[in-house]
C-alpha cells in the first residue's frame, strides 16, 4: 500500500521549486541589508544663510555678503534615507550670536533639516 505524501513533502521534492524560493529568500535578505546598511553621502551647493539678530537690525546693522555663497554637509545614516537628499533639504545658516557691533566676523554654520 503507497501512502500518500503530505503537500509539503510534495512542494519542496522539486528542483525548481526550491530554486525559486532560494532565490526570493536570498534576493530578501540583500534587499534589507543594502537599504539598512549605514552609508555616508556629502551634499553640496547648499546655499548659507546670514541673519542678524532682531536687535542688531532694529539698530540699522546690516550682513553684507555673497549671496551666492554655498557650503556643504556630509550626512550618515541609513541608505535610504541619506541617498535621497538633496541641497533644498538642508538649511545652513550661520550663528550670529556673537555679533555685537560693525567689524568683519567668522561664523560656524548650523545645519538642519528643512
Amino acid at each position: 500500500m503507497k501512502k500518500n505524501k503530505s503537500f509539503l513533502s510534495r512542494f519542496f521534492s522539486h528542483n525548481i521549486t526550491l530554486l525559486i524560493i532560494s532565490f526570493l529568500l536570498a534576493f530578501a535578505a540583500w534587499f534589507y541589508i543594502t537599504a539598512n546598511s549605514p552609508t555616508d553621502n556629502e551634499i553640496q551647493n547648499i546655499p548659507i544663510k546670514i541673519e542678524l539678530s532682531e536687535e542688531l537690525q532694529n539698530e540699522g546693522y546690516t550682513a553684507f555678503y555673497d549671496e551666492d555663497l554655498k557650503g556643504s554637509v556630509k550626512v550618515s545614516g541609513n541608505r535610504g534615507t541619506v541617498g535621497s537628499l538633496t541641497s533644498s533639504d538642508i538649511i545652513l545658516q550661520a550663528d550670529t550670536g556673537s555679533v555685537n557691533g560693525s567689524g568683519d566676523y567668522t561664523f560656524n554654520l548650523i545645519s538642519s533639516k528643512k
